[in-house]
């Protein structure tokens, strides 16, 4: 099972669970409306195992997860706040200590699984705010899929391990059997079953860095996704037998010495590749729209009998009763 992949499978697990429809507050399907994003290229109901396109997904996640995180930063800094400019404005003032311990606060309540389920009635009722939990409970699960792809790109091993425990979780309660079994089974490896030199093999090696940069890490099935990608670019445009030959005996085995040697012409020569020089889009403007809606319309705390126009998104993390059943029961399989 690759890591890259899986990521794939968490995120799609994520969309799955936050979409819901467009009049829900605060779900996928109400910010693509709002910022204009085409759904098309992102989500597809009748194929709930994959994104459609995961850079595009990934970076409309991102967008919306910023949004979230400032606008929860915002009205816990300046109280009462209605956009971002107020907390801009009063941020340069502040005390770095008091900064510094409400970081800490927040931080200790996005990593607060049960804080979600404390605001759920168990017997109904109207004193719930389906946008507030659905805020707070998409944060978290964005806070650890981003934990768990910034701890592959900094090569951190053991901090991707305790990310994947409880995307393992998530995925017991989901339809994707196979990522379910998958996880599962690697986890009770690393955990309990395997030997400590096994462990520390796999630690080891499941993260390569090719360009030698801190935050250069990619994992194994990311870097033959690399790959296939660069032999993609050099496919023959006229297919013949000895062209096929030559391509698979003669380039394929040198694909990544001709990459980097692309890449160092090109900068000697000044040459402007797309794929080597090109620049990212800021999502800043997205960003602070997501924050100034969340904020004018109050959705940043919790607030009882509030009428609400969203349903209640299903926690893609499994409570910890089940979870610790499911464990057991498919470690006796």
């Amino acid at each position: 099972m690759g890591m890259f992949h899986l990521e794939m499978a968490a995120m799609a697990l994520v969309f799955k669970t936050h979409f819901k429809e467009m009049q829900d507050i605060g779900s996928l399907s109400f910010w693509v409306e709002e910022l204009g994003r085409d759904a098309n290229k992102l989500w597809n109901d009748h194929d709930s195992t994959k994104v459609k396109d995961f850079n595009q997904c990934q970076d409309f996640f991102d967008t919306i997860l910023d949004g979230y995180l400032l606008s929860i930063i915002c009205r816990f800094f300046c109280p009462g706040s209605r956009d971002v400019n107020t907390f801009h404005t009063s941020l340069p003032g502040m005390d770095a200590a008091a900064l510094e311990a409400g970081i800490q606060e927040l931080a200790e309540r996005f990593i607060n699984f049960n804080i979600t389920p404390a605001f759920r009635n168990p017997e109904g009722g109207d004193d719930r705010d389906y946008a507030y939990e659905n805020m707070m409970l998409f944060a978290q699960h964005g806070l650890l899929l981003r934990t768990f792809r910034r701890a592959v790109k900094t090569g951190d091993a053991g901090l991707m391990l305790n990310a994947l425990s409880i995307i393992t979780l998530w995925f017991q309660g989901s339809s994707n059997n196979l990522y379910a079994s998958e996880c599962l089974r690697l986890t009770a490896n690393l955990r309990e079953i395997w030997p400590e030199d096994l462990v520390n093999h796999w630690m080891e090696n499941c993260l390569v860095n090719l360009s030698g940069k801190r935050k250069g890490f990619m994992t194994l099935d990311g870097l033959n996704e690399h790959i296939i990608r660069e032999l993609k670019d050099t496919a023959p445009e006229n297919v013949t037998e000895a062209s096929l030959q030559q391509w698979r005996l003669v380039r394929s085995p040198l694909i990544m010495l001709l990459s980097a040697l692309k890449k160092i012409v090109a900068g000697q020569f000044e040459g402007n590749i797309f794929d080597f020089h090109s620049s990212s889009v800021s999502a800043w403007p997205d960003i602070t729209v997501v924050a100034n809606k969340m904020l004018s319309e109050n959705h940043v705390e919790f607030c009882n009998n509030r009428l609400n126009q969203c349903n209640d998104a299903v926690g893609a993390y499994t409570l910890p009763a089940y979870a610790r059943w499911a464990y057991a029961r498919r470690l006796q399989n």
